[in-house]
């Protein structure tokens, strides 16, 4: 909630049928991203949606098809 309004919500999927992307952003997603994630693309993303001060991006060595963690840090 940057703006102190409602929350954003990041759609984050392996779906590439612009039917269900378009339903979810009609559902109140404010951004989405595809699968395989580029970290480029989820840094863009988070940004658009004003999240970017809380986005850190963590190597995950756990899961080699997901290269990296999303974490929003709290603002408390």
């Amino acid at each position: 909630e940057p703006s102190g309004g409602k929350p954003i919500v990041v759609f984050c999927t392996t779906e590439h049928d612009v039917a269900h992307i378009t339903e979810a952003i009609g559902a109140g997603a404010n951004e989405y991203l595809l699968k395989p994630f580029d970290r480029d693309i989820v840094e863009a993303k988070f940004a658009e949606a004003g999240l970017s001060e809380r986005l850190r991006l963590r190597e995950n060595k756990r899961a080699p098809k997901a290269p990296f963690l999303f974490v929003l840090e709290s603002r408390s």
